[in-house]
């Protein structure tokens, strides 16, 4: 035993040894070359094994599309009495004998005969093969999504959030992936906000948006909005809130809600807001009021990686898809339907969908994955 033990060790430290970060990356961007390489051969495989069972199955032949040609005429002797015409040297056209036709109906009908044919069989293939790729994201990020709120949910027997933002807009524009996938998984979703984002004095139109925001996440309690004079919106000196002030009113309603988990900022706020970093720190002024929470705080993506949107998705469930073992920190990446879910949540901002923000939902990552620490 001590034998297979050594054996199992060494194979382990050959094949997959543990590497320091970022190097722990450099085997699985050789498992993606590896099969990006092998990919075209497995298709054009099966390709050949596809057209293949359809020709055996409708009896065609590649003889049968070929258009049979007419032997060369011998040449005939003259006789002594022939004459020779002379060349037809007038200037009226002759009529065209028809080409044969036999076998086209059948090449037109699979779209082989034309370019124009050609062009469409090309284009369906394509189609076929990105609907395929969606339908294989959509279930490997399924799958992803219900472990990451199992081991969230692990020990506990009725699982519940407490979602603390500080804007309306927040939750569909940085939380919505973890939201929608919680719901999902039937966590009950507790939403509080701690203003009601009054910068520029749309803070009663801004309300009502994040209630029509939240019914779009499917989300059924209603948010909870706070419009506290001593929690300004604003990214000035006056916009670095007293996280132990909103400790103390956020016990209270974690109290009553029940709720198990925390999820918020991280101490860098995504944007470098002031409000959100404030936030970040009122989990700890929660174990002074005796409130215990399991705190998830939403991971704010570097510059160079924060406006890759799909792609970035698509990497992930990549990754998780090749590794063998969960990750260290739960994340959640939205499917199409969800992405396009968030979008819809987001669209009853009305009054903050500038053009910028467009950009904004184009392509941050934030609205198809979230890590959290």
């Amino acid at each position: 035993m001590a034998l297979l033990e050594t054996a199992r060790r060494t194979w382990t430290l050959l094949v997959s040894p543990e590497l320091p970060v970022p190097f722990n990356y450099v085997p699985l961007a050789f498992r993606l070359l590896a099969y990006m390489i092998a990919a075209p051969f497995v298709l054009f495989i099966a390709l050949e094994l596809v057209a293949y069972v359809i020709t055996r199955t409708l009896h065609i032949s590649i003889s049968n599309l070929r258009v049979p040609r007419s032997p060369p005429a011998a040449p005939r002797e003259l006789e002594d009495d022939d004459t020779i015409e002379d060349e037809d040297t007038s200037t009226t056209p002759r009529a065209r004998t028809p080409s044969s036709s036999k076998g086209q109906p059948f090449a037109r009908a699979f779209g082989a005969a034309t370019p124009r044919g050609a062009t469409t069989g090309a284009l369906l293939l394509l189609a076929a093969l990105f609907a395929a790729g969606v339908a294989g994201f959509q279930i490997l990020v399924t799958r992803a999504n219900e472990r990451a709120a199992l081991s969230l949910a692990e020990g506990v027997e009725k699982p519940a959030v407490l979602v603390l933002t500080a804007h309306p807009d927040d939750e569909a524009m940085f939380f919505a992936p973890t939201i929608v996938n919680l719901v999902a998984a039937g966590w009950d979703v507790h939403p509080v906000c701690m203003s009601i984002g009054n910068a520029e004095g749309l803070g009663g139109v801004r309300s009502l948006e994040l209630l029509e925001s939240y019914t779009r996440l499917g989300v059924e309690q209603t948010p909870l909005l706070l419009d506290n004079p001593s929690l300004p919106d604003s990214m000035g000196p006056d916009g670095a809130w007293d996280a132990a002030y909103v400790a103390e009113l956020v016990a209270p309603i974690v109290r009553t809600s029940g709720a198990t988990h925390l999820l918020t900022f991280d101490n860098t706020g995504v944007t470098q807001h002031p409000n959100h970093i404030a936030l970040a720190y009122v989990h700890g002024y929660l174990e002074k009021h005796d409130v215990h929470l399991d705190l998830l705080q939403l991971h704010s993506p570097r510059l160079a990686t924060k406006f890759t949107g799909v792609w970035w998705a698509i990497f992930i469930a990549a990754r998780d898809a090749l590794r063998r073992e969960p990750p260290h920190y739960p994340t959640f990446v939205s499917t199409p339907t969800q992405y396009a879910q968030t979008l819809y949540a987001m669209r009853a901002h009305q009054s903050q969908l500038v053009w910028f923000r467009w950009l904004y939902v184009s392509f941050s990552r934030l609205m198809w994955v979230n890590q959290l620490d």
